[in-house]
């Protein structure tokens, strides 16, 4: 009996122990009663999502609701489906196609774990010193989902299968697939961008904007054309949004632009050369590529996958800014997720009329017109970043040109013309009712550029001022410049051959030669060239100096005079101009205005202004260079003997014996030369600041007279500019930094230096303040000395050698001479020098022991 009790309660024990004991392991391995059931059965709990939970069943992603993963969705409730299912004609979920299904389970769920207060941010994943957050608020607007572009037969290609671009002109299979952003609105990217709800609703007109407003579980926004009902609701395996639209991916702009309405854009796009090549698209076979999509798709009969890509994202003349066919913003996955694209498409008939007036004025068809003229009006209708609404009026298309072609002062997105409005997965169309301008259409380059008569002047521009003065001549108010002006005399390929100019171009290399040119160089001769036949012009309220060769001057037997913008001075009189070189050869440019652009006014020239004589035989030297600065002083001294004892100055005091060389006057810069009268260099010997003339000419003078008359002769050469007295009341061009008279004025070195080392003086400049003076009511250019202050003290002192009063203040001497093709007493053209007669002279003293 006892052996009985005890085996039974052996047995007991056991059983009690192996109960106990398989209770404790149930609990030490149950789920905790606080973690949060899987996504599926939070929706299924939820009670409205039951077509979305239908469809999840339907696909591979059924196994992520239930268990694994870590994500979140964007969860259409049933009413949102029950509209979907009306608008796309389906009886119930059922009849939804499988890939249909796949892809809109695919494109609701966002990659990462985002709770709805940070669904307007960026993770960076780095903390800020300041605040640890790991957010950069409110620079996001768009989730990437688990949905990616894949494969398409594309009908422009033959049907083949093709896929876009995910790189630029290329696509990877190591870098990140073409997925989907969807977007998604909330009030802290809507605040840093200073956006309203007007920018939302201008695209989504029947979706109420519900950014800014919060909800006990979060804050909630606009989802695409929809909105965040329920926010976080949050699963083990990550965490659920209400959303009240059934969201489908977006098309890229490249597929919206195959609709009718973008028909003459689609066909820039598309442009083929006439030997059939793309401009800018092309296929390309990817042999990867190939073999990926031939194994997830094996009875689609793929045979081949060609990427399809356009040139774009290089800085180059003949490339797109930015592909339509990319979804990546600027290939990167974080820009991404904060911006895309704005592309503004022109109506068909807008564009079509623009083609036939602006780029086809003087070609056949566009496969004559430059390749850069259909890329630049392209890429100027594409702009850097997504531009809402609010952001048109101070916005620039990529090419650099307000949107508006004003700026603030323009029309706003009201009033802009814009026919349609897409939001598309990479950024934003606009269909407008005109072409926005372009500088490089609407400038005086313009005629340079599309003109054929002037490639060779145009192909100068681009190989020597790409990035400067071409640049300059595309200044207006599209670029936020709105008072410069500039007059361009265009010189065309036939003069420039007169000249001895060819133009040839092996590869990307353009050259310049002159079969005439001897021992000068060729290129630099033609930059000058092209520089003297442009002059720079401002327009304000104020002012007009904008040049347009009406302004003469009695006192000059009614010529006008400029500088051009390589440095050179001008005459002009009866629509005909003359440079220094036409003057010695008397020869005469006759101009014929054209036409009138944003910044200024072109001319058409009968033939070239000169710096040199071109009157002489060729293959020599002479005729293509500047006659020398002596050559034309000494010439002045001729023609005007008024200042026939400065010149002997000139001669005996600087010019080499043996050549006509100037001790230390450099040929290469231009000179201002005021040249004392004979009466004033008398009274510069009177007073001891000038040797006598005489014995200076005869050699007669100890080295240190001759030194008092170098210096003294090099105080009158003023080096960095051309002065002509030009009546204006302003110093040419303008300087709008200085906009009165009274202080329209300069600060220019002389060429004579002081040396005087106990005094710390190392050939230390004298300057000269130019400016414009009223004298006889008319604006005359006036030459003041100033003093020069070393360590707070004047060091040397600036003035003029006789005195000045109000009525006989010191000035240049006007009218006429009695010989000489220049013909006046000062504004005489002198190469790269200009000489005016001065009734006065230049004295800089050193201040001993100040």
């Amino acid at each position: 009996m006892m052996n009985r009790i005890k085996t039974f309660f052996l047995l007991f024990l056991s059983l009690f122990l192996f109960t106990y004991c398989d209770n404790k392991e149930d609990d030490y391995f149950a789920e905790p009663n606080w973690l949060e059931p899987p996504l599926y059965e939070v929706l299924q709990k939820e009670g409205q999502f039951s077509s979305y939970l239908a469809c999840v069943d339907r696909t591979l992603y059924a196994a992520q609701f239930k268990d694994g993963g870590f994500f979140t969705v964007m969860a259409p409730n049933d009413e949102a489906f029950a509209a979907y299912l009306q608008e796309h004609g389906y009886a119930s979920v059922s009849d939804i196609p499988d890939d249909e299904v796949n892809t809109i389970v695919a494109y609701s769920m966002l990659q990462s774990y985002w709770l709805s207060e940070n669904l307007g941010d960026v993770f960076t994943g780095v903390a800020d010193k300041v605040t640890g957050s790991r957010y950069t608020s409110g620079a996001g607007v768009k989730r990437q989902t688990n949905y990616y572009a894949t494969i398409y037969q594309d009908p422009d290609y033959d049907n083949k299968w093709v896929i876009d671009q995910n790189e630029y002109s290329a696509y990877s299979l190591t870098f990140p697939s073409n997925y989907k952003y969807l977007p998604v609105f909330m009030q802290t990217y809507f605040s840093k961008g200073d956006l309203t709800a007007n920018d939302y609703n201008t695209f989504f007109p029947n979706t109420d904007y519900v950014g800014g407003q919060s909800t006990p579980t979060g804050a909630i926004g606009n989802v695409f054309n929809g909105q965040i009902v329920k926010p976080n609701m949050k699963a083990r395996n990550g965490i659920a949004h209400e959303v009240s639209t059934v969201n489908y991916p977006l098309e890229n702009m490249d597929k919206f632009l195959d609709n009718s309405q973008y028909q003459v854009f689609r066909s820039l796009l598309d442009f083929k050369s006439l030997s059939g090549a793309y401009y800018y698209k092309s296929y390309v076979e990817n042999t990867a590529v190939s073999e990926k999509y031939k194994l997830l798709k094996p009875t689609a009969g793929i045979d081949k996958v060609y990427v399809k890509s356009y040139l774009a994202g290089a800085v180059t003349s003949i490339s797109l800014y930015f592909s339509p066919a990319m979804e990546w913003y600027d290939g990167s996955l974080s820009s991404t997720q904060t911006n895309g694209y704005t592309l503004f498409v022109p109506s068909n008939e807008a564009l079509t009329n623009y083609i036939n007036s602006k780029l086809l004025k003087y070609y056949p068809s566009l496969y004559e017109v430059p390749q850069e003229a259909i890329t630049t009006l392209i890429n100027t209708h594409m702009a850097d970043g997504m531009i809402w609404p609010s952001q048109l009026k101070a916005s620039l298309v990529s090419t650099g040109e307000y949107v508006n072609g004003v700026g603030n002062a323009g029309v706003s997105y009201d009033n802009f013309g814009v026919i349609d409005k897409k939001f598309t997965s990479n950024g934003f169309i606009y269909t407008i009712d005109h072409v926005i301008k372009s500088k490089l259409f609407e400038t005086v380059y313009t005629e340079i550029f599309l003109n054929p008569i002037y490639s060779y002047l145009d192909a100068a521009y681009i190989k020597y001022y790409n990035n400067s003065l071409r640049n300059d001549l595309m200044k207006s108010i599209l670029t936020s410049y709105p008072n410069d002006r500039y007059t361009a005399l265009l010189i065309s390929n036939s003069q420039l051959q007169n000249d001895g100019y060819t133009y040839t171009v092996v590869g990307t290399t353009t050259t310049f030669a002159n079969t005439q040119v001897v021992g000068i160089n060729a290129e630099d001769r033609l930059k000058r060239l092209m520089r003297m036949h442009l002059f720079e012009g401002w327009v304000s309220g104020s002012v007009d100096s904008e040049v347009t060769f009406k302004d003469g001057i009695s006192d000059y037997g009614g010529w006008g005079f400029r500088t051009t913008y390589y440095g050179d001075v001008i005459r002009y009189k009866n629509n005909q101009l003359q440079a220094s070189g036409n003057i010695e050869e008397n020869t005469f440019v006759n101009i014929t205005k054209g036409e009138t652009f944003d910044n200024g006014t072109v001319y058409t020239v009968d033939n070239m202004l000169q710096y040199s004589k071109r009157t002489t035989s060729a293959n020599t030297k002479e005729g293509w260079e500047n006659n020398t600065l002596w050559y034309y002083i000494n010439q002045t001294g001729q023609e005007n003997t008024n200042v026939s004892q400065f010149v002997t100055c000139v001669q005996y005091a600087l010019k080499a014996t043996d050549s006509d060389a100037l001790l230390g006057i450099s040929e290469d810069n231009f000179y201002t030369i005021i040249m004392p009268n004979n009466n004033a260099i008398t009274r510069a010997v009177a007073n001891k600041d000038l040797p006598n003339v005489d014995s200076l000419k005869n050699g007669l003078l100890s080295a240190e007279r001759v030194e008092l008359a170098i210096q003294f002769t090099k105080s009158h050469f003023i080096q960095g500019r051309l002065f002509p007295d030009d009546r204006l009341d302003y110093l040419y061009p303008y300087n709008a930094n200085y906009p009165n008279p009274a202080k329209a004025e300069h600060l220019y070195s002389t060429m004579y230096r002081v040396n005087d080392e106990p005094m710390k003086l190392i050939n230390q400049r004298t300057y000269v303040t130019i400016a414009k003076s009223l004298f006889n009511n008319y604006y005359t250019v006036s030459f003041t000395p100033e003093d020069f202050l070393l360590d707070g003290k004047v060091v040397i002192t600036g003035g003029f050698g006789i005195a000045t009063t109000p009525t006989a203040p010191a000035r240049i001497i006007t009218g006429t001479v009695s010989k000489g093709n220049n013909g006046y007493r000062s504004n005489r053209i002198a190469g790269k020098a200009i000489h005016h007669e001065f009734n006065n002279y230049l004295k800089f003293t050193t201040v001993k022991n100040p």
